[in-house]
């Protein structure tokens, strides 16, 4: 049993707090404060593991699929000046692994669900096309063993594995800086992951995270008045499970849209790390996929 057991009611007062701050302000600073701006200033970390994407990755060498459900939405937009900007939101979002289409239906065998908010903060470098950004997160994490994963000839959890009582409350702090060149769009990220509550408690409180993504501006051709482009993303993350090491994370492809707005991406991925599924959260794979996934990013 978890030595805090609060914490997950602490966490619920701070996400209500967090909101009635923001709403407050849209009444106290009426000219600064925009409801439902319709944009998003911290666009998902596309190798990233933990965020929200609507999509999926199919893995040729057992036939599964990642399948991804969610996104994220800025709700409240605070103008600090002209080049600098307060976005405020939340993040409702699940990926489960399917394992087979049997019997009419997919056989999913585990979900991760995902559930928070956001703090973005987006400011223009002075004289440059440059962005310096900043996202904190607050979100909780759980995990779940789903009927695909049963053996009904052996009446117990395929692999022997039992479902796990996993839970997450995590806060995430991640500065980036994003530099626009005529040829070339470049982001770089850091990420630094506090886990207030974390189930089963052999695993390190803190993660750590390195990544970049680049876009190339040159369309490499049109598609029904959309120009494609291509891009590729790389994230490195320390997880202690228990004790810390590295997942590699590679995506490449292409994408029908702007670079920084919406659009479908197409692309080929390579992993190797901590299982994506909390239920193995031990476990270590190395997948190599095929996929698509729907940016949501005005």
């Amino acid at each position: 049993m978890s030595k805090h057991p609060k914490i997950p009611t602490l966490m619920r007062k701070l996400q209500f707090l967090f909101l009635f701050l923001i709403f407050t302000a849209g009444f106290v600073f009426p000219q600064q404060v925009e409801l439902l701006p319709g944009t998003r200033l911290f666009n998902m970390l596309k190798a990233a593991d933990t965020e929200p994407k609507f999509g999926l990755t199919f893995a040729p060498e057992d036939r599964s699929m990642k399948v991804d459900v969610g996104n994220a939405y800025d709700a409240v937009s605070i103008i600090l000046d002209s080049g600098s900007v307060i976005n405020a939101g939340a993040e409702f979002f699940a990926y489960a692994k399917v394992v087979e289409y049997r019997e009419y239906r997919l056989q999913v065998a585990a979900i991760d669900g995902f559930f928070g908010g956001n703090i973005s903060w987006l400011k223009r470098i002075e004289g440059t096309q440059h962005f310096q950004l900043l996202r904190l997160r607050f979100i909780h994490r759980s995990a779940h063993l789903v009927d695909g994963a049963w053996d009904e000839k052996t009446d117990y959890w395929k692999d022997r594995e039992a479902p796990v009582p996993f839970a997450d409350d995590f806060f995430e702090f991640n500065p980036a800086l994003q530099l626009n060149y005529y040829a070339v769009g470049l982001k770089f990220y850091g990420g630094v992951t506090y886990s207030i509550l974390i189930r089963p408690q052999d695993q390190k409180r803190m993660d750590f995270s390195l990544g970049s993504e680049v876009f190339v501006n040159d369309p490499l051709f049109r598609v029904l008045n959309n120009d494609v482009r291509f891009w590729a993303a790389y994230d490195l993350k320390f997880r202690g499970r228990p004790e810390y090491q590295p997942s590699h994370s590679f995506m490449a492809g292409i994408k029908f849209g702007e670079p920084y707005g919406n659009g479908l991406s197409i692309y080929a991925s390579y992993y190797d790390g901590f299982d994506w599924f909390s239920s193995h959260y031990k476990n270590r794979l190395k997948k190599f996929g095929l996929g698509f996934f729907i940016d949501f990013n005005p």
